[in-house]
């Protein structure tokens, strides 16, 4: 998901991801859709041979967002098996440290 979101935003601040900012919360769905599209391009491309795994890295945080994803993935003929992977981390020195986001989890 980094990848898509860095192609629209470029560097995103915390602030990206306040579930408030109307804006943000729009162009991370279409961050979202831009790597769903890919991952469903790749899951039902048949010239690949034997079997396909796709990860979405994105933080499906609700059941809202995760019923979309599972909609969109199944009306798009994505027969596999679907899981979501929750981490919960309640360490409150914990920060996220990557090429374009630092803030901590508190």
């Amino acid at each position: 998901m980094a990848t898509y979101r860095r192609e629209l935003v470029g560097e995103a601040r915390a602030s990206f991801f306040n579930h408030s900012d109307q804006d943000s919360l729009k162009m991370r769905g279409q961050a979202l859709n831009q790597a769903l599209d890919d991952l469903i391009a790749y899951m039902n491309d048949d010239s690949k041979k034997g079997v396909r795994v796709a990860v979405l890295d994105s933080s499906n945080d609700t059941k809202t967002k995760r019923k979309a994803i599972l909609e969109k993935l199944n009306s798009a003929g994505v027969g596999a098996k679907k899981l979501f992977i929750e981490v919960v981390c309640d360490e409150p020195d914990v920060r996220i440290f990557s090429p374009c986001i630092v803030m901590p989890l508190t």
